[in-house]
């Protein structure tokens, strides 16, 4: 008996032993070289890598999917400001914010879009670095399908062998192992495997719709939106104009795959029991009261894809053709916003 208990014991220590190192050597591998596994209240999490090659073309020097900045006081100055959809999962001549730029004549759009960053996240950019770019306009591309949401810290992060532990294991199988690479872009490929990705959109469109609690969604989406009064706040302060689109969910937008939500969690119904478009129809009431000027493009999509396919495949994200149309959208629509710059000093960044 004693033996076993010594053993047991000793089986103990070693395995507390190896968790203590993997921790160290975890957090100390981070901290030389970070990696958005681990948690980090920063922006910074995601930000891509200085001069990284991403599709073929090269990461400026801040880790933006766009050229080196400038400030070029003879042309008008958009800061585009989101998540992966601004960052762009498509390759950086087809992504809308490039293609806007293209079609505006003596206007200058900056790409600040970081992946899986939030509202609260998006007013940190504009304030840390987005000033430094004197725009004449801020562009907030908020996305239906998360932007709502407030993340909250879960107990296991605060242990990086946890957190990788749970990571490997929650992508295990997920990814869709489809063609591609990270140099090569594939318009066509999946991302997820089908089931993975309808959990993911139904969770979503829960959410965004109310149909879960509609008291949790306004109590989540006040917090997200309370970030958008504050871009708007710094925007009057600094002379700055501001434009919020809303980039819908793929679930609000393809039948094909409202259809595939329906049989797989609802097949009893008819159609789904979710009112699809609640969460636009709140920001637009709060927006208008809060005299923030937006851009919806829910309706355009809906209508451009009755007759093509405009997210890439359980994915999420626009492809190439639906960075096309937001990008002729933004063009008609923001017109109106664009006039001659207000001189300012010489600024460099």
């Amino acid at each position: 008996m004693r033996n076993i208990l010594k053993i047991a014991i000793s089986y103990g220590i070693l395995a507390i032993v190896t968790v203590l190192i993997c921790e160290i050597g975890l957090r100390v591998y981070n901290f030389f070289y970070p990696s958005p596994i681990f948690y980090d209240t920063s922006y910074n999490r995601y930000r891509g890598k200085p001069h990284e090659m991403y599709f073929r073309h090269r990461l400026n020097v801040h880790g933006y999917n766009d050229t080196e900045f400038s400030v070029n006081q003879d042309k008008f100055r958009i800061v585009g400001l989101g998540d992966s959809f601004a960052f762009g999962v498509v390759p950086y001549a087809y992504n809308y914010l490039t293609q806007l730029e293209q079609k505006l004549p003596g206007v200058e759009v900056y790409n600040m879009g970081i992946p899986s960053i939030n509202p609260e996240n998006y007013y940190s950019v504009l304030t840390k670095e987005g000033m430094l770019l004197n725009p004449n306009l801020v562009l907030v591309s908020f996305f239906i399908g998360n932007d709502f949401e407030i993340p909250v810290r879960r107990r296991y992060t605060y242990s990086y062998t946890i957190t990788l532990l749970n990571y490997l294991y929650s992508m295990q199988g997920k990814i869709s192992s489809g063609p591609g690479s990270p140099d090569m872009y594939c318009d066509t490929c999946a991302s997820f495997k089908k089931k993975d990705y309808l959990e993911i959109e139904r969770n979503r469109v829960d959410f965004f719709s109310g149909y879960v609690h509609k008291n949790d969604f306004s109590k989540y989406a006040a917090q997200s939106f309370a970030a958008l009064v504050n871009i708007r706040d710094w925007c009057q302060e600094n002379n700055a104009k501001l434009v919020v689109v809303l980039l819908p969910d793929e679930a609000q937008v393809s039948r094909g795959l409202q259809e595939e939500i329906r049989t797989m969690y609802f097949s009893d119904q008819k159609e789904l029991p979710h009112d699809l478009t609640f969460g636009n129809r709140w920001l637009h009431e709060q927006l208008t009261n809060a005299g923030i000027a937006y851009i919806d493009l829910l309706e355009p999509f809906r209508q451009a894809a009755l007759h093509q396919t405009l997210y890439k495949p359980y994915d999420s994200h626009w492809n190439i053709a639906g960075n096309t149309l937001a990008a002729q959208v933004l063009t008609d629509s923001l017109q109106k916003y664009i006039n001659a710059p207000i001189p300012i000093k010489p600024v460099t960044y």
